[in-house]
């Protein structure tokens, strides 16, 4: 694999599952491996039996297959948005809540905010769309400081951070130097 001989990694990857189908390892290299080629359903079924087979920490599998999760709702998203099909737009987001084993982290996670949350910025109808949707999914019930920020990045209004109430006012901050990239 590190030499890019993708075909060749994936090859001995099934011939070791194959072999001793009860070994985690090769299980998990193989779905970084399809996920890594954009193979994003075959991988998380790889990632599926790594996980019941890994003894790994159950907090890094979890992270492991959130980051997965919200790469997929990101495929489908993009593509409701390229035809701007609402409905799949919603269902994509809904997906993304229901498939979470750790929603709020899942919302706060670099595959979310900097992977699908900053190249929305470049579009602000796409952008205030995908708000609007998150807010109709009850993003807010999960990570209202994402939406804060996310809303302050998109109208390009800082100043609406000083207005929040003290107990969100850093997480928002937080996020939204991490959308505009100042962290």
């Amino acid at each position: 694999e590190k030499l890019n001989r993708h075909e060749e990694a994936e090859l001995a990857y099934r011939k070791a599952i194959e072999l001793d189908p009860s070994d985690a390892r090769p299980w998990f290299n193989l779905g970084q491996l399809l996920e890594k080629q954009s193979r994003l359903n075959e991988a998380a079924s790889a990632y599926d039996q790594w996980a019941k087979l890994d003894d790994a920490p159950h907090s890094w599998r979890q992270k492991q297959q959130a980051n997965l999760q919200v790469r997929l709702c990101g495929n489908a998203l993009r593509q409701a948005l390229t035809t701007m099909d609402l409905a799949a737009l919603q269902a994509a987001l809904t997906q993304l809540l229901e498939a979470s084993m750790d929603v709020a982290a899942s919302l706060v996670s670099r595959a979310f905010v900097e992977e699908l949350l900053v190249p929305l910025l470049a579009d602000k109808k796409e952008a205030e769309v995908v708000l609007q949707a998150m807010r109709d999914s009850g993003y807010e019930k999960y990570a209202r400081p994402m939406l804060l920020a996310f809303e302050v990045a998109l109208h390009d209004r800082e100043a609406m951070l000083e207005e929040l109430e003290p107990e969100i006012k850093t997480a928002t901050r937080r996020i939204f130097e991490r959308l505009v990239g100042l962290v």
